[in-house]
């Protein structure tokens, strides 16, 4: 009851200010966490890029208007898998004609070499196995469009394609917003043009889920006009270069340092531009809160000499200030860490749209470390203004 009461002797008289600056602090911290989820999204997609493995690649990317049709696409990709010293192409290819809550959905078909390159970042579950059926024959399913989130991991239901059901099963999720692997980008691409944060529907390109999808009826591949071409390590530079003479012609080629240049130069542009204001809201904030530790200090030396002669220790009283001058600060980023939680459920319900914004693990450290500094602050202020004075000497300094 004591503690109670000495709590309470605290905050009366500031009650408004100390909401004000909890206010304040919460509003600063959330657009610096916004910011740094921003910043995030860009050095995130370049850590997936890195992670790709593709050295040894090039982009190509298609600039003539109209872009070649599907069959053009086809036998493009087959001679370019063809072709001496490559290994590997990399491309995205959507089945388009699904029928879900009464709307048209396309499903993107994912080769084992992009899965490879490229991760799916999943939430729950797992990605796809190697022939993109499930145990029983159904198709493999990873859902980054939150259409199934009624339906249990493991769990199967059927897709309406033209009029006819094809069963799926649901193996992972991916939450909002929904990254995943996109190859539509051209011009000046970096590697957050290869994140999509669209929603999508998402299965392994494999013969064996062609041959279910196609049992169902006549089928229709949209294959991307851009995709990767992969180079062996044993390729030879004139084998590298006939190509690149070659589909330089009608295409755009970028290598792999050329996009993590571009990559490199985007994420120092956002931290240029985006961390001004976040930066500057934090240290009014933190000045706010210093100011506000020194007043409360002075303010409240009655009440603290009365808590000495009373029985309260110097030690007690100084982590009494401490801990209701620093609530304002833990308020704060409790705050902003249920935002961070709630993040993903806001995107899909629509009521907080942000698509190029990553928020993980990063953001909760960017939110200790910011609590712990105000933290800091409060005691190293409250120690400097008390370790050399007892309660009353400093009452008796304040009345001279």
């Amino acid at each position: 009851m004591k503690t109670w009461a000495c709590i309470r002797s605290i905050y009366k008289g500031i009650r408004v200010p100390c909401v004000l600056l909890a206010f304040i602090m919460t509003v600063a911290l959330l657009v610096a966490t916004i910011a740094f989820g921003h910043y995030r999204y860009f050095t995130y997609s370049r850590d997936v890029y890195e992670g790709s493995g593709l050295e040894n690649a090039y982009y190509v990317a298609h600039f003539a208007d109209p872009t070649p049709d599907q069959e053009a696409m086809d036998r493009e990709l087959a001679e370019t898998r063809q072709l001496p010293g490559v290994e590997a192409v990399l491309y995205d290819t959507a089945v388009n004609g699904f029928t879900i809550d009464g709307q048209l959905w396309g499903i993107m078909l994912l080769s084992d070499s992009v899965c490879d390159a490229f991760p799916l970042d999943l939430y729950s579950g797992r990605s796809f196995s190697e022939t993109g059926l499930t145990a029983d024959g159904a198709l493999e399913i990873v859902d980054a469009s939150g259409l199934f989130s009624d339906i249990a991991l493991g769990g199967s239901f059927s897709l309406n394609y033209g009029g006819t059901p094809v069963r799926a099963g649901l193996t992972g999720r991916i939450r909002y917003p929904y990254f995943h692997i996109n190859f539509g980008s051209s011009g000046d691409v970096a590697a957050d043009n290869f994140l999509s944060a669209q929603t999508a529907i998402l299965a392994k390109d494999t013969p064996e889920t062609r041959a279910l999808l196609e049992a169902a009826g006549e089928v229709y591949y949209a294959t991307g006009s851009n995709y990767f071409v992969v180079f062996s390590d044993d390729a030879s530079r004139q084998e590298i270069d006939r190509y690149l003479e070659e589909a330089g012609k009608s295409c755009l080629i970028l290598s792999y340092s050329e996009i993590l240049d571009e990559t490199n130069r985007r994420v120092d542009e956002n931290l240029r531009l985006c961390f001004p204001l976040p930066v500057f809201l934090l240290i009014l904030s933190t000045v706010s809160l210093f100011s506000i530790s020194v007043i409360v200090i002075y303010r409240k030396a009655t009440e603290n000499a009365v808590w000495y002669l009373c029985g309260c220790s110097k030690r007690k009283s100084l982590l009494l200030i401490f801990a209701c001058i620093g609530l304002c600060g833990a308020v704060a980023a409790a705050l902003n860490a249920v935002f961070i939680l709630l993040f993903p459920l806001l995107g899909e319900r629509g009521i907080l749209p942000l698509e190029r914004i990553y928020l993980d693990g990063w953001s909760f450290l960017f939110i200790a470390g910011y609590l712990l500094l105000t933290l800091l602050i409060v005691f190293v202020t409250s120690v400097l203004l008390q370790r050399r004075t007892s309660p009353i000497q400093l009452l008796r300094r304040l009345d001279q």
